[in-house]
């Protein structure tokens, strides 16, 4: 990963307005209190069995859960895990044997929780990018590996490769990503953690 530089907002808006085009690797959403919806299907379904939320009342979070991110498989839609920033789950709404404590909130909620994006040059690793919230603000950003190929084919966070630092952003929950141009890997964008001189920071993987 490489930090880039500052970023306009039109860049920020144009990057919102692609990410939300029609790919089947985003046809599955899991978030909310066990809120699904599965777009492979006219008119979209709602499969039921997520296993959000992670935490419960009478934490803050029982009332207010905001940022997950889902993935599904490009080629065929079908699910393959999704995360809250604290833990991932797998298809079957079953937390991954390796995968809590992601280093997102775990207090607060982060309305831009996590991310998840391929892994360039791979065919079954992900990036899982996680924020902590503004209220707690220990961790900033941080990363973990899925690969799909663990746990019989459900996946499983990489071990050492788990809730890895990557940027201390003074914990203002923004966190996207932004496929490149070239087709072969994706920016990631947070704010810069000078909060007093607003910009944003890409890193490119």
């Amino acid at each position: 990963m490489r930090k880039f530089g500052r970023y306009s907002l039109l860049l920020l808006l144009l990057m919102i307005s692609n990410l939300l085009q029609a790919q089947l690797q985003n046809n599955q959403w899991r978030f909310g209190f066990g809120a699904s919806i599965d777009f492979n299907t006219t008119p979209p379904s709602f499969p039921s069995g997520a296993a959000l939320p992670s935490i419960l009342p009478p934490l803050i979070t029982g009332t207010q859960i905001e940022g997950t991110a889902s993935i599904a498989d490009k080629n065929t839609g079908a699910l393959l895990f999704y995360t809250d920033g604290v833990t991932v789950w797998n298809a079957l709404n079953q937390p991954m044997p390796n995968g809590a404590n992601l280093g997102g909130s775990d207090v607060l909620s982060s309305y831009m929780a996590a991310v998840i994006v391929p892994i360039p040059g791979t065919c079954n690793k992900y990036y899982v990018f996680c924020q902590d919230d503004f209220e707690e603000g220990t961790d900033g950003i941080t990363y973990s590996v899925v690969d799909m190929s663990l746990d019989n084919g459900l996946g499983d966070i990489v071990p050492g490769q788990k809730t890895i630092p990557l940027y201390d952003n003074n914990e203002t929950e923004l966190l996207m990503a932004y496929p490149k141009s070239t087709g072969d890997g994706y920016w990631l964008i947070s704010n810069g953690s000078d909060a007093t001189n607003p910009t944003l920071a890409a890193f490119e993987d």
